[in-house]
């Protein structure tokens, strides 16, 4: 990401500028920052063509990150408000992403499943 940064600098010191803004201090050990981080990708996308390969390879890797980062850590399931919805999320000692809400059960373990073998959920269904 921050090579990225690099390369576009010359072209447009202000989206590399912004790149930079929304990649935090600690490298991405959560995933807040990825809308933000997809919005000005997607500029740089539109704004320097000629860094497409480079835009389409970081969204790739944001899509699936338990291909990118591996099978680690525990994911965390619960009810999440009323009825049958629920909410997960996955963490390590690195890394913290938010997971489905409001979803049903099996949206939520599918989820799970691709990034643990260690998943917390409430007892029964």
């Amino acid at each position: 990401m921050l090579s990225l940064a690099d390369a576009v600098e010359a072209e447009s010191p202000v989206l590399a500028a912004a790149l930079r803004e929304v990649v935090p201090e600690s490298f991405g050990l959560c995933d807040e920052h990825v809308p933000l981080l997809r919005q000005e990708l997607e500029r740089v996308a539109v704004s320097a063509p000629g860094h497409g390969a480079a835009v389409r390879r970081i969204l790739a890797a944001l899509d699936d990150l338990p291909g990118h980062i591996g099978r680690r850590g525990r994911v965390w399931v619960a009810r999440d408000g009323v009825g049958d919805s629920y909410g997960a999320h996955w963490d390590d000692e690195d890394w913290l992403e938010q997971g489905p809400e409001r979803a049903p059960l099996h949206v939520v373990l599918s989820w799970a499943r691709r990034r643990s073998d260690e998943i917390m959920a409430p007892p029964g269904p």
